[in-house]
């Protein structure tokens, strides 16, 4: 049985580009057995009324081509990888982080030597600790 559904459509905002144009459209939610809404803003990057019409028209296609198919919103669809963490536990894994770099940091001079063996290079640290 084919589930209800509203076709994509794009919102140009009567063509400002000054403004951030959409698609939007509606799928049957699974889990909450009602038509849910979804937007897809068009990327900031793309400047121009071609460039912008030019993306959405293939978004659209696509969009529309799985709806016709039968595509629903639903609860098994996977969600983001990370795990779920309290702040605090997320801190203590920083600090014991940053430990680990303080005590084991490679020099240019010691990659030079070869005096890094066993010993944690610094930039890796660095942004593993930026992105927690």
């Amino acid at each position: 049985m084919m589930k209800p559904y509203k076709s994509a459509k794009l919102h140009d905002c009567q063509g400002d580009l000054t403004k951030r144009w959409y698609i939007r459209f509606s799928a049957y939610d699974e889990t909450k057995k009602i038509i849910k809404e979804k937007t897809v803003w068009i990327p900031k990057f793309l400047k121009t009324d071609k460039e912008r019409r030019t993306w959405a028209t293939s978004q659209i296609f696509e969009i529309n081509n799985l709806l016709s198919q039968g595509y629903v919103f639903s609860a098994t669809q996977k969600k983001n990888d990370f795990e779920d963490i309290k702040l605090i536990d997320a801190l203590q894994i920083g600090l014991d982080i940053k430990k680990v770099a303080a005590n084991s940091l490679v020099t240019s001079k010691d990659e030079d030597l070869g005096k890094n063996k066993g010993k944690i290079p610094l930039r890796p640290i660095r942004r593993l600790i930026i992105a927690l």
